[in-house]
């Protein structure tokens, strides 16, 4: 997550981002990896284009994706302790569900963030949120 995030979580509540964690690289190659083989590409696939490709898609408005909470149950999200939300190869967060609901809107900023890739590794779903209010899953 971009350090702005947290720099405006910290100036607007006066603590520090609860409970996400940036993954080393090691944990980052895992994560992809799990995601390519799910979606059955290899390593040299670009992953957001795959999953564009790929996967089924519902519209939303923008307002809808502001509201997690409706999308993660929408897609029977809700249940998992953790996601991962995977902004790029490099850029990839381990984030408490439950913190990831009541912070999403310290996280995803639509007017900045293009799209974001959250993956539930113990039940191996996917969502890709837009910001233009599309939203890919499998």
């Amino acid at each position: 997550m971009e350090k702005f995030k947290f720099d405006i979580y910290l100036k607007e509540t006066g603590n520090l981002f609860p409970e996400v964690e940036s993954l080393n690289s090691y944990d980052r190659a895992v994560i992809l990896s799990n995601i390519l083989k799910l979606l059955g590409l290899n390593k040299n696939s670009e992953l957001f284009v795959e999953i564009e490709r790929n996967l089924s898609s519902k519209d939303f408005d923008e307002d809808y994706v502001q509201n997690i909470n409706k999308i993660l149950k929408g897609f029977n999200f809700e249940t998992t302790d953790y996601l991962f939300l995977v902004w790029n190869n490099d850029d990839i967060d381990k984030v408490k569900t439950k913190v990831l609901i009541e912070n999403w809107s310290y996280i995803w900023y639509g007017d900045s963030d293009e799209a974001v890739v959250v993956y539930d590794n113990e039940n191996s779903k996917i969502l890709l949120i837009t910001h233009y209010g599309r939203v890919f899953y499998n």
